[in-house]
């Protein structure tokens, strides 16, 4: 097992265990979802994120959840559903390279060039192509949100955690 497998199993292993503690946990569950998309395990993965998507009020991980579930209907075959997927995170952050490339690949998989490269002139077209995705920062945050205060990180937790 690689490294990178270990720690998938790991997180797997705590954000199941996080879900079963506090099943409307929808957070743990969006990011489990991504774990076991991550693991080739789309149709457990899609069943987590329809969850957690039906939970979340935050624009930032109802985007970063739509296009995991795009991913996941799509490698299960469930085109018109990844392009659903897709189209709501487009809709969510307009400016966002992520869904319309997304789309983009999802018509080409399908032998549709010229729609594949209507969607990369989208992008082309966006007017930057840095901070206006949220998907640039998913790996590389220490958590959620990147804040400044700890304390602060906890108290958002406690705001969202159901009771």
């Amino acid at each position: 097992m690689d490294a990178a497998a270990g720690e998938f199993n790991a997180a797997e292993r705590l954000l199941r265990r996080a879900v079963k503690l506090s099943p409307e946990f929808a957070e743990a569950r969006l990011h489990l979802g991504r774990v076991l998309a991550e693991q080739e395990q789309h149709k457990d993965a899609l069943l987590e994120l329809t969850r957690a998507l039906s939970l979340i009020k935050n624009q930032d991980l109802q985007y970063f959840g739509q296009l995991f579930a795009g991913r996941s209907a799509a490698a299960l075959g469930q085109i018109p559903a990844a392009r659903a997927a897709f189209e709501r995170a487009a809709a969510l952050r307009p400016a966002a390279q992520s869904p319309l490339l997304a789309l983009s690949q999802l018509a080409y998989a399908r032998g549709n060039t010229d729609e594949a490269a209507v969607w990369l002139a989208r992008v082309a077209e966006l007017p930057s192509l840095e901070n206006d995705d949220p998907w640039w920062f998913y790996n590389t945050t220490v958590g959620r949100f990147f804040q400044l205060s700890h304390q602060e990180i906890v108290e958002d937790l406690r705001k969202e955690m159901p009771r």
